[in-house]
């Protein structure tokens, strides 16, 4: 009997974070607006809310499109590695890996060392404190390494008379590597992809040490509205909260519309 219905108690997790989810949206939805009707209209109508969007999706979308051409360039180079000069990548890959293990924060103070006025490049790149690149390259110090680990697998389990059976086919090592193991990555990088949009979005730590004082991430602008301790700052920190969560949820079906004409387009 449990053997047949054990499929529905993986749901229990599901539907337990669906509801915390719904009751969260609700519940902040209810704070704001029986405080202040007018809460929304009145943040669709400043510009520092729309300034502090425009921005994160600018940070978002830049760190996307350099993380993955960086993360391309290195899987190739992994692919050549086992196939063409046939050594071990598991070496390689745990030199790679070393960024996850790092905090987010502490990556900041990494980045914010060797880009601050004193610091070891403070005569190559000292443009880079407080701008919006040193919060990117943060970002794509930490991204890339996760992009290799969701896609590694995948690059393990081809074999090398795989390769040779493909090569009655076309004889560039390239052609494989795109239509065969991209290809079979595609769509869990596409989810990964959307993960790092819905989090370097939201984030905190990265730009609140590196970041400016007059361009702010989402989280930053939210983070200020709450330290000037007013009812209306306090109310105006929810509703940017929300606002800025239906900005992320809105960007789901985006993905998969671009992943959809994306995956006919390049294959």
């Amino acid at each position: 009997m449990f053997s047949k219905n054990k499929n529905i108690f993986l749901f229990i997790p599901v539907i337990f974070l669906n509801i915390i989810f719904v009751l969260g949206f609700f519940l902040i939805y209810i704070k704001t607006v029986s405080t202040s009707e007018n809460i929304y209209f009145e943040l669709l109508n400043s510009s520092d809310f729309f300034a502090s969007l425009i921005y994160g999706l600018y940070i978002s979308f830049l760190t996307i499109f350099l993380s993955c051409s960086l993360f391309l360039s290195i899987y190739y180079l992994l692919f050549l590695l086992k196939f063409k000069y046939t050594q071990d990548l598991n070496i390689w890959f745990l030199f790679l890996s070393i960024p996850i293990l790092i905090p987010y924060s502490f990556c900041a103070f990494l980045m914010f060392l060797m880009f601050f006025p004193v610091g070891f490049f403070k005569d190559i790149m000292p443009f880079l404190v407080g701008t919006s690149y040193s919060i990117v390259i943060a970002y794509i110090y930490k991204i890339v390494p996760f992009l290799l680990l969701v896609t590694f697998p995948n690059l393990l389990k081809i074999s090398k008379n795989e390769i040779n059976l493909h090569k009655v086919y076309s004889s560039k090592s390239f052609h494989f590597f795109w239509y065969i193991l991209i290809k079979r990555n595609f769509k869990v990088m596409f989810i990964s992809l959307f993960v790092v949009f819905s989090y370097v979005f939201n984030a905190y730590e990265i730009p609140s040490i590196l970041g400016s004082n007059i361009e702010k991430m989402p989280a930053i602008y939210v983070s200020e509205l709450l330290g000037q301790y007013g009812i209306n700052s306090t109310n105006y920190a929810y509703g940017s909260s929300l606002l800025y969560f239906l900005t992320t949820i809105c960007f789901v079906p985006i993905f998969f519309l671009c992943y959809k004409i994306a995956n006919k387009v390049l294959f």
